[in-house]
């Protein structure tokens, strides 16, 4: 990536989903998720589990509406499979 073209990536706006999706890390509190951009950091840092077709479907297409190349409630419907599949979904 050009130093331009990482400028222009970290000047963009948030994308945000439609309606947050709820999410428990172990015995934790319930934390709110509001876009892919947090969606794709929990799967990569906070996740139980780095396995399943879920969870591979929702790091591809959180990481595809991060580029703005699929649609931010796309991005959202697969982090909660994905989060089924974990028993993450608070």
């Amino acid at each position: 990536m050009t130093p331009a073209m990482n400028i222009e990536a970290r000047n963009r706006p948030l994308i945000y989903w439609s309606a947050p999706v709820n999410v428990r890390v172990g015995n934790g509190f319930s934390e709110a998720i509001f876009g892919p951009e947090t969606a794709l950091d929990y799967l990569e840092h906070r996740w139980p589990t780095r396995n399943g077709p879920h969870y591979f479907d929702a790091l591809r297409i959180c990481r595809a509406a991060v580029d703005r190349r699929e649609p931010p409630d796309f991005a959202r419907d697969a982090f909660i499979a994905a989060g089924i599949e974990a028993g993450m979904l608070a």
